[in-house]
């Protein structure tokens, strides 16, 4: 016999997992689960700013993956996806990609091109602002990150103290690296107050900013960290 499960009569608040008065009595949200928990909440709120369909097809991926009830915003945009779909098809038009917007007019960016993108900004972001708490300002650190981009091999993971970021050889201008910074700041605001924080020492501020040739960096960064080397 097919058991059918109502949505929640107050619906959910789109982060959470099954609220409590519909999920199973065994079932109990632990550290397992507020792992995905924090996934789901950061793509929703990835989609909610790009739009772009594949955060929802992740979300289902990784709620389901669990044997979870994907949350109702993931739910309610599969089904207007797929409305969609279904009122083209009608017409002789039916195209998934195109209905659910994976697939961009001329001269416009994929999906999948867009979020490989949006992925690299965060990872340069990340980069940036952590030199930048180093005693770098932001286009010295822009500026840095484009040399060391430049030279390193491909797909290598550039570390600077123990956070690491894996990036392939690029082509970049400082001012393209400031921008895609720009691009994604507020949402990793948090991160120069943790940074500032940490209180980073002499000896550590040398160690972290070692993966960057010394003409990579301002000469005032490289007389105080390395006054022999000047």
């Amino acid at each position: 016999m097919a058991i059918f499960v109502t949505y929640p009569p107050e619906g959910d608040d789109g982060h959470r997992l099954p609220g409590n008065e519909w999920k199973p009595a065994n079932y109990g949200i632990d550290k397992e689960y507020a792992g995905v928990e924090r996934s789901l909440r950061m793509l929703r709120v990835e989609f909610e700013q790009t739009g772009n369909f594949l955060y929802v097809i992740e979300a289902f991926r990784i709620a389901t993956a669990k044997r979870l009830y994907p949350p109702l915003w993931v739910l309610d945009s599969l089904q207007n996806g797929f409305t969609r779909y279904v009122t083209a098809a009608a017409e002789g038009m039916g195209n998934l990609d195109g209905a659910l917007g994976l697939v961009r007019g001329r001269g416009e960016a994929t999906s999948w091109r867009e979020n490989d993108l949006r992925v690299r900004d965060f990872k340069m972001a990340r980069l940036v602002l952590k030199m930048q708490s180093l005693g770098l300002s932001r286009p010295q650190a822009a500026r840095a990150l484009a040399s060391l981009l430049d030279r390193i091999p491909d797909g290598q993971v550039i570390k600077i103290g123990r956070h690491s970021e894996s990036l392939g050889r690029m082509s970049m201008t400082g001012k393209a690296i400031e921008k895609a910074v720009a691009r994604v700041a507020d949402e990793l605001k948090h991160l120069p107050i943790m940074f500032r924080n940490l209180g980073w020492t002499q000896e550590e501020r040398r160690d972290q900013l070692s993966v960057f040739y010394k003409s990579e960096l301002p000469q005032k960064i490289v007389q105080e960290l390395w006054p022999d080397r000047g």
